[in-house]
């Protein structure tokens, strides 16, 4: 949980799972993962790229994403 006037965590190696996908998004293995509206993720530009997909949405909406930021 993050309360006003704490500190955020960014996360620039590594992997998560997230439900925050683009709605239309098709998200798979290997495909490039990018900074889509309104922050969420999506599987094609123009927005920045952030990673990778490394799995496709699961029955509950959820996908593991690999980050690799500069």
């Amino acid at each position: 949980t993050q309360f006003p006037g704490e500190k955020a965590t960014l996360l620039r190696q590594g992997w998560v799972n997230t439900n925050v996908v683009y709605t239309g998004a098709t998200p798979d293995a290997g495909k490039a993962a990018y900074l889509g509206p309104n922050g969420t993720l999506h599987d094609a530009g123009p927005g920045p790229k952030l990673g990778e997909f490394m799995s496709r949405l699961d029955e509950n909406g959820y996908c593991r994403v690999a980050v690799h930021l500069p």
